[in-house]
């Protein structure tokens, strides 16, 4: 497990809310990068889940490519409004 500073996860918790692309790198600041979205999920809750891993994977990952995976991180968005009916 990473040790981050207060800083870096202040950053990281504000990267939550930037708009990724799959395999776009998610760096927390200018230096450190903490993975490629490999996915990203949009549930009918209004959930929106950025899934990064340490390795760029491509569109369909062969159980061979999930295996050299060592380090997942979920960047969780919470809801979206305009997905639900929240008022």
């Amino acid at each position: 497990m990473n040790k981050y500073s207060d800083f870096q996860r202040m950053n990281m918790a504000i990267s939550e809310y930037n708009k990724y692309g799959i395999n776009d790198p998610v760096m927390i600041d200018s230096i450190t990068k903490i993975g490629y979205v490999s996915k990203f999920k949009d549930k009918a809750t209004g959930e929106q889940i950025y899934v990064v891993t340490d390795k760029r994977l491509g569109e369909n990952p062969s159980i061979m490519e999930l295996a050299i995976v060592k380090k997942v991180t979920l960047l969780y968005r919470g809801l979206n409004k305009s997905s639900t009916k929240i008022k």
